[in-house]
Formats: structure tokens, sequence, C-alpha cells
């Protein structure tokens, strides 16, 4: 046996032992309607989808108590959607199911496994603890976004159709990051105490019947740990004890920078709860040296701007009864309050009128929380494995020409 021989066997045997892994990538969960749908609670229905062609017979779909468990059947085209609707076809009105199944998902959460014909696991998704996004009161699924998961922009979701936030990846401004003419300086415009906004009163849902402001930025993260684009975000609460609908205002960052994100119909706040919205759904890059953040009403008049300097890797910057400050990331969740002193500047109505909210954080609800962490974590692993079966085969290949070479 040749050498040449010895390397084509090696190399056949690591792509033998890789190719599972490789298809591991090739179909995954992509949104959950676990909360059913406005017309019945057990209209729900799941969505997978796969970059290539994949026969799906054999393959499995189960939550880790056994209910549901699904025995896919079919197949799945490049780029396409495979759509399993619960109990009839009826989940998902004018859209025709690809498989009916059997077998509720808890509202409280579940431990999804998908596993190919090989009883490979494909994916899982530990949500036993709690789903990671979705809205059981205004019916809103739980979509994935690329590495983490939101509670979708549409009401009902998308079945078998781009996630609300897809479209908008490719539409990412351009915003340069040293602009050649530095915006004036906005703090301290507000010398006056203004008004409230035109055709709000003092019991509108952005204010309580004390003037206090009780729809505003959170919290906000301009220089993640890990890619910018895919890991940034704008956290929005409603304090009031009402859900808010803030379809048609804006968020944006510093002016004639990003084209400003308009909420879309239909979005909804609720009560003492947050809302978390990554850069992949409002394509608004913050810089990290330097920028502001704002929300404005759907006249386009601010109502809120926050205005930072450079920022610390891996910290947001996060609203404090005294102003904001940098902090430990609580995407969804009451903010963490590490220091006393505040490091950023903040311009708004809320800084203007009388009575300003000081309500302990700790005892606030999430509204949506994105879970930021890859849902396939075993990749490590997998990768770790290739590179040990591709070391004892080269090993295997040395020992033996070696072995040739001295026996003759």
């Amino acid at each position: 046996m040749n050498t040449k021989i010895i390397i084509k066997i090696m190399i056949l045997i690591i792509i033998s032992c890789t190719f599972p892994y490789i298809s591991k990538a090739a179909v995954i969960i992509n949104e959950i309607a676990w909360m059913g749908t406005k017309n019945s609670a057990s209209d729900e229905w799941i969505e997978l989808y796969s970059d290539q062609e994949i026969s799906l017979s054999g393959w499995t779909l189960e939550a880790e108590d056994g209910t549901p468990s699904i025995d896919l059947e079919g197949g799945i085209q490049t780029n396409g959607y495979f759509l399993l609707e619960r109990t009839n076809d009826e989940s998902v009105p004018d859209i025709t199911a690809d498989q009916i199944y059997t077998g509720a998902l808890s509202n409280s959460g579940e431990y999804l496994k998908l596993k190919d014909s090989n009883n490979n696991t494909i994916e899982e998704i530990n949500c036993s603890g709690g789903w990671f996004a979705g809205d059981n009161s205004t019916k809103q699924t739980m979509e994935r976004m690329s590495s983490s998961w939101q509670i979708s922009l549409n009401p009902e979701g998308t079945p078998r159709a781009l996630n609300s936030g897809s479209e908008k990846l490719e539409e990412e401004s351009q915003k340069p990051e040293d602009p050649e003419e530095e915006p004036e300086n906005k703090l301290n415009q507000l010398t006056e105490e203004p008004d409230l906004p035109d055709g709000k009163t003092d019991e509108s849902p952005i204010a309580d019947d004390e003037n206090n402001i009780v729809v505003f930025i959170s919290e906000f993260l301009p220089s993640p740990a890990g890619k910018d684009a895919d890991q940034e975000w704008i956290e929005i609460y409603n304090d009031s004890d009402q859900v808010v609908d803030i379809s048609g205002w804006q968020l944006d960052d510093e002016e004639k920078g990003s084209k400003p994100f308009v909420f879309p119909e239909d979005t909804l706040i609720n009560s003492k709860s947050y809302s978390v919205f990554s850069r992949q759904v409002t394509s608004i890059a913050l810089n990290n040296d330097g920028d502001e953040v704002r929300l404005l009403l759907p006249d386009g008049s601010v109502f809120q701007e926050i205005t930072y300097e450079k920022a610390p890797e891996g910290q947001s910057s996060t609203r404090t009864p005294e102003g904001f400050i940098w902090s430990t990331p609580t995407p969804g969740l009451p903010n963490i309050i590490e220091q006393e002193s505040p490091q950023i500047k903040t311009t708004s109505y809320e800084d203007s009128l009388k009575n300003s909210t000081k309500k302990d954080l700790s005892s606030r609800q999430y509204y949506n929380l994105a879970n930021l962490e890859e849902s396939r974590g075993s990749s490590s692993k997998l990768v770790l494995i290739i590179i040990t079966i591709a070391a004892i085969a080269i090993t295997i290949g040395i020992g033996f020409i070696k072995f040739k070479k001295k026996k003759y």
C-alpha cells in the first residue's frame, strides 16, 4: 500500500466522521407558536428551516417530557420551511401544513430536541425554565434570530415566511464611525418645563397621573463582547399598569445617523414589562466610540435622548433613578445597579417633568428575554471530536509508513 492510498483513506475517514456534524447545521427550529393563536390556544405550530434539500424521514422532534413527540415525514427544499400544525390544518389559516401532530406545548416552557434518522441530536432548545420569547396575551410567536430568539414583530408570527427581523439584515446603514461634522451638544437644551407631546394628556400611556414618564429606554448595549451586528440591542420598559401600544414610535441614534426604526403596527409592551429590540431588527448601529440613542414619537419629535462617550466592551448603558451608568447587561430583566454616580448624560421629557419615577427595579418582570447564548452549545465538542479523529488517522498513517520503511 503506497503513501497516496494511505492519504486517500485518511481523507475518507475524516470526511465520513465529519459529515454527520456538517449536516447538523442544515435544519433548525425556526419559529414556535407555543401560545396558540387568537382563535384558539390549541392552534399551536412549529416551523423548521433548512438551507439545503433534506429528507426528514426517520427524523424526530420531541419534548423531553414526551409531549409532543413527533415522527417527521417528508422533506424540506433548499432554503425552505417545514410547517408542523397541531391536531389539524386549521392552526394557520390559508397555509397548508407539511405535517399534522398531536400533543400540546406547555405555556411554562419545553425542552425540545430535533434528531436525525441516526438519532443524532441536530438541535436542542432548552426552554424548560420558560420560553425565551413570545407573548401569550398578544399571541406573538417566538422566532429565531442569528444567535438568539425574539418576540415576533408580526401578530401571530410569520409561518412559512422570513422571520420579522430577517428582511432588515441587509439594510444596515453604513454610518461613518467618525462623521466630519460633530453634532451640536444637545445636553441641557430643555431650559423650560415642557408640556406633554401634542395629543397626549396626563392620562395617556406615556405618563401617569403625576406626569411621571412611564415608557422609556431602560438599557442598551453598544459594544458587546461578540460581533456588534449580531449582539447590539436596545431595551424599552413600560412602567405603567396597562399595556402600551408604541406602534409608529421610532428608535434612532444621533441625528443624520442610522435610518430611524419605526415600530410596526400592534407593537405592544405589557404592564411592568421590558421589550428588547436587536440591531438585526432595527438596523441601528451604535458607535463604540460614542453616540446617541433616541426614542422618538410618531411625529419625529424627540421623546428621550441618551448621549454616551466610549462604551466599555461587554457593558450596557443602564438606567438608574439618578441617570445612566455602565453595568452588567440584563436584556429583558431588571437592571443591575453597580455604581452610584451616573456616567452617561440624558436629555428627555422624563428629565424635565417633575416627580420622575424612582421605583424599585428589583420587582419588575420581563417582557421579551432574548436568549443571547447559542442554542447549539455542543459545537465546540463536535470540533474537538473531529480533530481527535483526524489526529488518530494521521498518527496511524505515519506509523504505517515508518513500519513499511523499516521492514524494507
